[in-house]
C-alpha cells in the first residue's frame, strides 16, 4: 500500500461552527414559526434541532427569518442583544466607523464580492480594505469581555 491520502474539509461545517460556543450553528435551522427551538448563548441564537438539509426553507418569508449571519440575530436583534457594547463603543470610535458598528453590530452580514453596489466594478479589496475588516471583528470579539464586566 502507498502512502497517498486525501484529506476532505467540510467547509460548511467548520464555517458554521465559527463562535467560541462549541455549538454548530446553521442559519437554516432557525424556527420558522414562534415556537422556539433555539438556545440562547451569549453570543445569539443556536439552533437545537440537528441540520437535516443544506438549503434554507421555500416557505414564504423564512429567507428573512433564516438569513441572520453567524450569531442568529437580525441587525436590529443585535443592536438589543449587544445594546451595552455599542453604548461603550459609542465614545471612541469617529462616526463612520460607529455607523458601520451599528448597522451591523455582530460585522456577519453575507456580501457577495461580485455585487457592484457594495464592491463597484474596479474595486481594489488590497489589504488595507482587508485589514480594516479585520479590525472590526476585533472589536466584536472583545464584545463579550465588555458585556461580562
Amino acid at each position: 500500500m502507498g502512502s497517498e491520502g486525501n484529506v476532505v474539509l467540510q467547509l460548511g461545517n467548520v464555517s458554521e461552527d465559527i463562535l467560541r460556543d462549541s455549538r454548530k450553528f446553521y442559519e437554516h435551522g432557525l424556527p420558522l414559526s414562534k415556537t422556539e427551538r433555539v438556545d440562547t448563548t451569549v453570543w445569539g441564537r443556536v439552533p437545537r434541532i440537528p441540520a437535516t438539509v443544506n438549503a434554507f426553507s421555500n416557505e414564504p418569508g423564512a429567507r428573512e427569518i433564516q438569513d441572520v449571519g453567524l450569531d442568529g440575530l437580525s441587525d436590529a436583534g443585535e443592536n438589543v442583544v449587544f445594546s451595552d457594547y455599542l453604548n461603550k463603543v459609542r465614545g471612541f470610535l469617529n462616526q463612520p466607523c460607529l455607523d458601520q458598528v451599528l448597522r451591523d453590530p455582530s460585522n456577519d452580514d453575507f456580501e457577495y464580492f461580485l455585487d457592484d453596489q457594495v464592491f463597484p466594478s474596479g474595486t481594489d479589496l488590497s489589504l488595507h480594505d482587508i485589514k480594516s475588516l479585520m479590525e472590526l471583528n476585533e472589536i466584536h470579539r472583545h464584545q463579550i469581555q465588555v458585556q461580562q464586566e
